[in-house]
């Protein structure tokens, strides 16, 4: 085939355009929800004390002329020292070179994601501490019977156990925390779907309402042990987040010919109220 003066790729590769997206891929970071668990308290100078009461009882069937016994609560604090624990630090420096040369806002894509980034390093320390709750034994809400028709164990037995444990202990749970598996084993459990249980689970802010029982704010994040589902007592303070400064700072390193930027996070979570939150596991495979 005689192809003459024919322009073709071949000719056109050394002047060949270049398309560039505007949007940088890659760049997002998914919903981080843990921090939800907790009780938020400001603290500003770093350091946090909270002190957390044992009540006691009425004495039953006093009889006449006996005298009931004295009782007392006891009291134990929980200190916080974010400057001994140390913070959540996120840092670039970009070149002056770099930047220049960039098809893309590089100082913007990088400051987005340092934020982000600290987002992501406190939703990790949250969700380590959440599951130091104790530990109750229930098994897999997604595992079926024999003819595959039927779900093996009922979630709701597991649910109603740690539940009223936590009531027991003084306070009414009004939270769970899960892995978005664990929520779907949940969901798709033939004791709970197509409920009214089911159904709540489906709206925004998702609730889970058991009869007789205190309703739940359901908080489903991608950080979670799979196989832990985790019931808590917010409003009692089972967990408490001594939530300090974030300071960011954009400054220029000139001896480098460098922009450079810096986001500091003091916070660290701690579990107070060790009674009033259970960790379920092997809930999911």
């Amino acid at each position: 085939l005689l192809r003459g003066g024919i322009f073709d790729t071949p000719h056109s590769a050394t002047i060949k355009a270049t398309v560039v997206l505007d949007q940088v891929l890659g760049t997002g970071f998914p919903e981080y929800r843990a921090r939800e668990a907790c009780q938020l308290v400001p603290s500003p100078q770093l350091v946090l004390s909270v002190d957390l009461a044992t009540t006691f009882n009425a004495q039953k069937r006093v009889l006449p002329l006996q005298a009931a016994n004295k009782q007392n609560q006891t009291y134990a604090r929980t200190t916080w020292d974010l400057a001994a624990t140390g913070k959540n630090v996120a840092g670039v420096l970009l070149s002056d070179e770099a930047q220049k040369q960039a098809v893309h806002a590089a100082m913007k894509l990088h400051t987005d994601n340092a934020s982000r980034a600290l987002k992501k390093a406190e939703n990790e320390q949250i969700i380590v501490v959440i599951e130091t709750a104790t530990d109750v034994a229930a098994g897999d809400w997604g595992a079926m019977t024999t003819n595959a028709d039927f779900s093996s164990r009922n979630p709701l037995d597991d649910l109603r156990s740690v539940i009223v444990t936590i009531m027991n202990n003084g306070v009414n749970p009004d939270g769970i925390i899960w892995h978005p598996q664990t929520m779907i084993d949940f969901m798709s459990n033939t004791f709970v779907h197509n409920t009214v249980i089911d159904q709540a689970l489906q709206r925004s802010p998702a609730k889970l309402i058991l009869p007789g029982l205190p309703p739940l704010d359901v908080i489903t994040d991608a950080g979670k042990t799979n196989t832990i589902a985790t019931v808590f007592s917010k409003s009692g303070g089972a967990y408490i987040l001594a939530d300090g400064p974030t300071e960011a700072a954009q400054y220029r390193d000139e001896d480098r010919g460098a922009d450079a930027y810096v986001i500091r996070q003091w916070t660290e979570m701690k579990h107070v109220g060790t009674g009033f939150a259970r960790d379920l596991t092997s809930v999911s495979a």
